[in-house]
């Protein structure tokens, strides 16, 4: 059996090298065609995939969510979890504390990709006609679709513009299966489309060229699909767990429009938390002035009673009372002190008329003037001359060196 194998092994390496390279080579050109095939094949599905799968792209951002442990006044905590302070700063000055999962449940809750998308129209599709497919052409088409009047907001619809000029086009839909109707419209003109009532704006100038487009497409979509298709594409997760910060992707077909949803929910969400709490500190306020209000009408209440009591029962105030005495004795006493001034004063006055033992008087009556407010002054004329002009001084002299008459 060895012997047998050896001898066949030898007879196809014979028959192998018997080939020569041109036979070898004619050999495998015969599967050549099959390669070429499958080569055009394979390069034809790639340039399909590239050039006509719509692309799909990724938008990315970071929210920082405050926490409330930073929260200081004049260099003091005042919303820790021990804080010792009243309760009336406690209630206006403290913050809750954050929990990730309730703030990424927030911002990714329908009902705010709802709102986003009510107010800035996400579910108006603005697409350019291809030779094989539409192209969603986010604010980059030349025209607006307003929708004044909605029928039926949970189908969606949509119709076909072109020939567009500076004055207007022409509009096409669908009505009844396949069969599609065209009519001319103008700019800022009100449309009556199946029941709907839409205003097609222009959005362009009026040098702008429309001419090098197979045409548009517009298509209204029902709010709630949209809202689905966003939460489809939307991803919310904590962006490390050492941090409070949320980190939000969105995916879609237009970069533009994703980037824009996404600074949306972040606007609103960051509106939504001020207006929570703006209400929640004017609730506080409600509540602080009604406590105030309650208290000042008790201590009222309080203080009127205390009234009516020492009124009923006859009791002094002590304070009041100790207070008009002083009072009422500060008063006597500087009465007392004016009439004694006025004592001491009357007893100089009457020594000074008393006469002297030689019998001479140091005051007379005729020193005594009144002037014309009646204010006594005292006098003496007894040297006095009269002069015959104002400006002349007397020359001579009468008396002692010692003493002069005033």
């Amino acid at each position: 059996m060895s012997a047998k194998k050896e001898n066949t092994q030898i007879n196809i390496k014979s028959s192998e090298s018997n080939f020569t390279p041109k036979e070898l080579m004619w050999k495998y050109f015969a599967y050549l065609p099959l390669f070429i095939i499958s080569f055009i094949v394979c390069f034809s599905i790639g340039i399909y995939i590239i050039r006509y799968t719509p692309p799909v792209y990724r938008v990315a951002t970071r929210v920082f969510i405050k926490s409330g442990n930073e929260n200081r006044i004049g260099g003091i905590n005042k919303g820790g979890a021990n804080n010792s302070g009243d309760l009336i700063e406690s209630a206006l000055f403290s913050k809750k504390q954050i929990n990730l999962e309730n703030e990424i449940a927030l911002i990714s809750r329908p009902k705010l990709i709802k709102l986003v998308v009510e107010k800035f129209n996400f579910n108006y599709y603005y697409y350019r006609e291809g030779s094989l497919r539409r192209t969603e052409s986010y604010k980059s088409v030349p025209f607006e679709v307003a929708i004044l009047k909605c029928v039926d907001s949970g189908r969606a619809w949509g119709f076909g513009l072109s020939d567009l000029s500076k004055y207007g086009g022409k509009i096409s839909f669908s009505q009844g299966g396949e069969k599609k109707s065209t009519l001319n419209f103008k700019w800022d003109s009100t449309i009556n489309f199946k029941g709907n009532i839409i205003k097609i704006i222009c959005g362009a100038s009026e040098s702008n060229n429309y001419a090098g487009h197979d045409g548009y497409y517009f298509e209204y979509r029902p709010v709630d699909a949209t809202v689905s298709e966003i939460q489809g594409g939307l991803l919310v997760s904590s962006y490390n767990i050492k941090t409070t910060i949320i980190k939000l992707e969105l995916k879609g077909g237009d970069l533009k429009k994703i980037a824009d949803i996404v600074d949306a929910l972040v606007n609103e969400y960051n509106h939504e938390s001020i207006e929570e709490s703006n209400i929640q500190l004017t609730k506080t306020i409600e509540f602080i002035n009604q406590r105030l209000n309650y208290v000042t009408h008790e201590l009222g209440d309080v203080e009127t009673d205390i009234k009516d009591f020492k009124n009923n029962r006859q009791i002094i105030d002590i304070s009041k009372q100790s207070s008009e005495a002083l009072t009422a004795k500060t008063t006597t006493e500087n009465e007392i002190t004016k009439l004694d001034v006025q004592d001491k004063l009357i007893s100089l006055f009457g020594n000074e008329l008393q006469p002297l033992s030689s019998g001479e008087y140091r005051l007379l009556p005729a020193n005594i003037f009144l002037d014309s407010q009646n204010n006594i002054k005292l006098g003496d004329f007894g040297l006095s001359r009269i002069m015959s002009q104002d400006s002349e001084f007397a020359e001579t002299h009468v008396g002692t060196p010692y003493y002069m008459s005033p």
